[in-house]
């Protein structure tokens, strides 16, 4: 498994630059507080997130899942096409799998609160 280059800053204007299999560390506190409400999958997280992309060059199924400790708390959301609420296609509290692609996918480390921002561990793996 491929620990990410620092490519990017993981925020919105740069988010962290990714290939499969993706596995990292990170801290929501050195992200953005751009996205709130994730429509598409009914996630409310208005804390600061984390910003990765992916350029898949053909469709994949993508599973992500992401571990905190308390008082951490933070959800990782699967967005397809474009780094907007409306483009979440999975989301969820430890994983979101989505089959997704080809072209950008951003994979969105986001607090649910500004009080639970924090560390947390990323693994990201793709299946075709």
């Amino acid at each position: 498994m491929k620990i990410r280059d620092h490519r990017g800053s993981g925020t919105h204007a740069d988010p962290f630059r990714a290939e499969l299999p993706l596995a990292d560390m990170a801290d929501t506190r050195a992200g953005d507080a751009g996205l709130a409400h994730y429509a598409g999958c009914a996630l409310a997280a208005p804390g600061r997130e984390i910003v990765y992309r992916l350029d898949l060059a053909a469709p994949v199924t993508l599973d992500a899942y992401v571990i905190d400790r308390d008082p951490v708390d933070v959800d990782v959301a699967i967005l397809a096409g474009s780094l907007d609420e409306s483009a979440c296609v999975a989301a969820g509290d430890h994983a979101a799998s989505a089959r997704v692609g080809p072209g950008a996918v951003f994979i969105v480390i986001d607090s649910r609160t500004t009080a639970s921002e924090g560390e947390f561990a990323v693994v990201v793996q793709g299946s075709g």
